[in-house]
């Protein structure tokens, strides 16, 4: 009687001690998301889609919710839309989201933004930043870009060959190349400090509306 219930307890404990393991090594779903606020509207969206894992994460929208950091984003791989408008978020990483289709992140204080290999990416919408720069490169997908209001006074849209609507109205910038854009229909580059030929340059295009000041200081 003494040896079974002996070999019993230790058995009882090893069992314990598997699950106590099991329990440690877990990695939680909301793992590396620091932001308080960041991580209380993820875990709304999941107890409402009924999501369990990251992995079935399909979207996430957390508008005007104060979020100071987007740290964490990179477990959910398979989101087609982040939609993070109208927070205080200054940067971004979302080189693992291979998935995504539309980005907004329109109404922040982005500083700096790499968006860079991303195959579906179709839409983004980053109006309202501080960016200075923007370096795109080998986003086939992309037909629309929202970047107006910010400081731009460079930008770079290589690799983005089916890119449709292009808004950079307010920024700084003095020159854009569009050679590169055949699918380009539609531009809106007011309120930059661009020279008088390249708006006759942008007139000079048949196939493309395109929206800017023109000679504005000569009408005075």
């Amino acid at each position: 009687m003494f040896k079974f219930l002996f070999n019993r307890a230790i058995y009882i404990s090893v069992l314990a001690n598997l699950i106590l393991s099991s329990q440690t090594n877990a990695t939680p779903v909301l793992a590396g998301v620091a932001d308080t606020k960041f991580r209380q509207c993820i875990e709304k969206l999941m107890a409402k889609h009924q999501w369990q894992t990251a992995a079935q994460v399909e979207s996430i929208k957390c508008h005007n919710q104060e979020i100071t950091s987007a740290e964490g984003i990179q477990q959910f791989e398979n989101i087609k839309s982040l939609s993070l408008y109208k927070n205080t978020i200054k940067t971004i990483d979302i080189k693992n989201l291979k998935n995504l289709e539309t980005l907004n992140l329109a109404g922040n204080r982005l500083n700096r933004l790499i968006l860079s290999q991303l195959p579906k990416l179709q839409k983004v919408y980053i109006f309202k930043n501080q960016l200075t720069k923007l370096n795109f490169n080998n986003l086939p997908q992309l037909t629309q870009l929202k970047a107006n209001d910010n400081q731009l006074d460079s930008v770079n849209l290589a690799s983005t060959p089916l890119l449709t609507k292009l808004y950079l109205f307010n920024n700084q910038l003095e020159y854009l190349e569009i050679k590169n854009l055949p699918e380009l229909r539609y531009l809106d580059v007011r309120q930059n400090p661009m020279p008088d030929e390249f708006y006759d340059f942008l007139d000079d295009q048949s196939d493309l509306t395109a929206r800017h000041d023109g000679n504005m200081e000569d009408w005075d």
